[in-house]
């Protein structure tokens, strides 16, 4: 597989992610793949053979040769039939819209083999749903040195299922993404250095952030700030070191 990422001119930097390829040889028995939520929206070129993408377990339609892909809100599969050579542009959400007119609720659904009726709710469900997901970030990425040891440490303190992914050149932990208005994604590779300067990220802390933060020095981590109330009484917060050196933060209402 080769996949590279290409930086977009400076005047395009504030509106574009960047660019990419994909190219995989053809392969006997291709399996699906799970394309996880970004927040960005998608420009997407397919140059090779055809790919599938499912719309239920067992139906599946054919990828248009040109295409936009929105802001997705949950997973979906794809599965290619052939070799793969994809060349797309990236989109900031806001980046996208300074390139069209059309409203995207228009283009939704128009692959899928739906009826007048069906595709409007479906419409209508989704614009519910963009509504209740706006948020000032899309993703954020916790550099490691040791992925293992990264995964490991964030699962127990925060009580979730982390999963582990390989790309070529580095790899991956998926922090849980259905319902949730952000995607995290802890990364090691080239370029990934842990820090405890620069941005804070402050984790969601539950009703009360101090069941989480007692786990993080018995897990490896180091408490920086303990639990302490906001100046303007909006909760409380917490500053912690990760096993990897990263400085993060905890938030929670009580």
């Amino acid at each position: 597989m080769n996949y590279q990422t290409f930086q977009p001119h400076t005047d395009l930097k504030s509106l574009i992610s960047c660019y990419w390829t994909l190219e995989v040889p053809a392969e006997s028995g291709a399996q699906r793949q799970r394309i996880i939520p970004d927040g960005c929206i998608e420009m997407a070129f397919i140059l090779g053979d055809d790919i599938k993408r499912y719309i239920t377990e067992d139906e599946y339609i054919l990828q248009p040769r040109a295409m936009v892909l929105g802001q997705t809100i949950e997973p979906f599969y794809i599965e290619p039939t052939g070799h793969v050579n994809t060349f797309a542009i990236r989109f900031y959400p806001y980046g996208f819209a300074n390139f069209v007119t059309m409203p995207f609720s228009i283009s939704a659904c128009n692959t899928q083999n739906k009826s007048k009726t069906e595709t409007k709710a479906v419409e209508s469900n989704l614009n519910q749903k963009t509504i209740l997901m706006k948020s000032h970030i899309s993703i954020f990425e916790i550099p490691a040195m040791d992925i293992s040891r990264a995964v490991n440490f964030y699962q127990v303190i925060l009580g979730i299922t982390i999963e582990k992914m390989e790309m070529p050149g580095m790899e991956m932990g998926i922090f849980p993404y259905e319902e949730q208005m952000v995607t995290g994604v802890i990364m090691k590779g080239e370029g990934y250095k842990p820090s405890a300067d620069g941005v804070t990220i402050y984790l969601d802390g539950g009703d009360n952030l101090q069941t989480i933060l007692d786990k993080v020095e018995r897990n490896g981590g180091k408490i920086i700030v303990p639990k302490t109330a906001h100046a303007d009484e909006s909760g409380f917060f917490a500053l912690f070191l990760d096993t990897e050196g990263n400085k993060l933060g905890l938030h929670s209402p009580y």
